[in-house]
């Protein structure tokens, strides 16, 4: 009887395991910088509100660059046959997407409120 790949249970390496860490930190500090800035600096009246809508329209842009590049990246190391290290791809662009709503979403409720 042949024995599956899937029949063996392998546990990942450290190496592996600091690889997928950092890979899923670096994705979730580069979007807690793109929000700290606009968050951070809408407060404030005048120069830091514009600055603050230049960064929201720009976080609109890198957001789904930056969950676009995960899934590919998820995509090539799946097929590369390196499931750990696509999942740790899927994993992040899961996260990102997970809080990036959650905190665009009830920021919005916080300071506008749900009905205008």
């Amino acid at each position: 009887m042949e024995e599956n790949s899937f029949d063996k249970k392998q546990e990942p390496s450290n190496s592996e395991l600091y690889k997928m860490g950092k890979i899923v930190g670096i994705n979730l500090a580069i979007f807690l910088v793109q929000a700290g800035l606009v968050y951070g600096l809408s407060p404030f009246e005048g120069i830091g509100n514009t600055i603050s809508m230049y960064f929201g329209m720009l976080m609109f842009i890198t957001l789904p660059g930056q969950l676009l590049f995960n899934l590919v990246m998820a995509i090539v190391y799946f097929s590369d046959k390196k499931p750990r290290l696509g999942a740790s791809y899927l994993l992040s662009l899961l996260i990102v997407f997970l809080i990036g709503f959650s905190v665009c979403g009830g920021y919005e409720i916080l300071t506008k409120g749900l009905v205008n």
